[in-house]
């Protein structure tokens, strides 16, 4: 019953509807619900045998309208107008160069893309403002005339109104400028016979990047021994998969069993270093990182680690030093010695990012990490099982904890950016 009644209140107001997010955005109120209630009024005359509500609908409205308001209100913990208003300032700039659409098209393609994503996040706000004040209005009408049927369909567009906001909040925890970009994904090890965790944490990763449908490739591993993995590299390509896990960066930490119930001398600790960076594109014409083939020192080699001068050579594995910084990429796995080298200097600029960012320094060649020095991010605990943000406190226990080790992180991921995405 209730379908139809919202398809008599489109019919009855499709000459002044907008359309909004899935919403209808009537417009003048009052002659809106004259017709409205005109429509509803002769079905509820030919329909007397409507099935009766589980609650009065009066109710569920007067609990729904706060509701969808606190949901609106949560956006502005979350959206920093002057950061996006900034943002887009630079990106008119950028696309304002009468040359770029012919340098450079893909460039000016992803700038243009972005400027509608930030222009859409500075009007959806005040259109989802204005769809609550009109939708209360009809509310209020709907109340003085008794009318429960108007009351049904607004109150599905409410609940649709609360749920645009959800979604809306979503886009707003993933508008940093290279939140859309594809990750990198580094793990290693703090200390001497933690590549059973660094494996553990790839296999965690590589399951959950494949359940958003992320393509994963391992573009880098150094071995601790000849069975043993002290460093891996995760290319997880896909939209929003460095806005996703950008906030996993930081020391892990396993146990198998709590602090305090470990046998004397036994070693049950094990840490893992996770930096999360985004894959940059070279054609970027936002980000300027230039980089000189003076300053990058190319090594090829084999899988057996025999090194060839020079950027070519027999081999397929390429190694690329950035002198200037130390900071070093490398890339094997492809069959293609060109396709190796080109994953290694989109690896290699993305630690530039991180290093010009400050987000942190060059990763050491040889010596461990001292996990007392990095920001801890999580506890996972065997037994009994538990897993626990160390930041934000969010934890799992039991079958959820087991879950988490075969990649299902969207609890911890959440958390994580509405803690670190609330503006200070």
């Amino acid at each position: 019953m209730f379908s139809i009644v919202r398809h008599c209140t489109w019919v009855a107001s499709r000459r002044t509807t907008v359309p909004l997010l899935g919403l209808r955005t009537v417009l003048p109120v009052w002659s809106t619900y004259n017709r409205t209630l005109k429509r509803t009024r002769q079905y509820a005359s030919s329909n007397p045998h409507r099935p009766p509500s589980e609650q009065p609908v009066l109710v569920s409205l007067q609990e729904t309208i706060p509701d969808v308001e606190r949901s609106l209100d949560d956006l502005q913990d979350f959206a920093d107008i002057e950061l996006i208003s900034g943002e887009l300032e630079q990106t008119q700039r950028v696309l304002e160069d009468p040359h770029l659409w012919l340098t450079n098209p893909a460039g000016a393609a992803k700038a243009q893309s972005r400027l509608s994503d930030l222009q859409h996040q500075l009007s959806t706000r005040r259109k989802l403002r204005s769809s609550l004040d009109r939708l209360k209005e009809l509310a209020a009408l709907a109340e003085k005339a008794g009318d429960t049927d108007l009351q049904s369909s607004l109150l599905l567009d409410l609940r649709a109104l609360k749920r645009s906001a959800e979604e809306h909040l979503m886009s707003l925890l993933l508008s940093g400028p290279w939140d859309q970009n594809s990750a990198f994904i580094t793990i290693q090890a703090c200390s001497h016979g933690a590549g059973t965790w660094v494996a553990a944490l790839a296999h965690m990763y590589t399951r959950w990047a494949r359940s958003k449908n992320y393509a994963v490739t391992a573009v880098e591993e150094t071995l601790e021994d000849t069975a043993t993995i002290a460093s891996a590299t995760l290319l997880v390509e896909g939209r929003y998969a460095y806005g996703y896990s950008q906030y996993e960066s930081g020391v892990h930490q396993v146990r198998s069993s709590p602090e305090g119930r470990t046998a004397p001398g036994r070693q049950d600790v094990a840490h893992a270093l996770v930096r999360v960076l985004p894959c940059i594109d070279e054609d970027d014409p936002i980000l300027d990182i230039d980089l000189n083939p003076a300053h990058l020192e190319i090594t090829t080699y084999d899988s057996a680690g025999v090194a060839h001068a020079g950027p070519k050579g027999s081999a397929s594995a390429v190694r690329v030093v950035h002198t200037p910084t130390g900071i070093m990429a490398s890339c094997e796995r492809e069959p293609s010695q060109d396709r190796n080298r080109a994953l290694a200097l989109v690896l290699l600029k993305a630690r530039l990012y991180g290093l010009a960012s400050q987000k942190w320094g060059p990763l050491p060649a040889d010596a461990p990490v001292d996990p007392n020095t990095q920001s801890p991010v999580r506890s996972y605990i065997h037994n009994p099982c538990t897993v626990e943000d160390l930041r934000t406190q969010y934890r799992v226990e039991s079958d959820a904890a087991q879950r988490v080790f075969e990649g299902d992180l969207s609890g911890f991921i959440e958390a994580s950016l509405r803690t670190f995405k609330k503006k200070a």
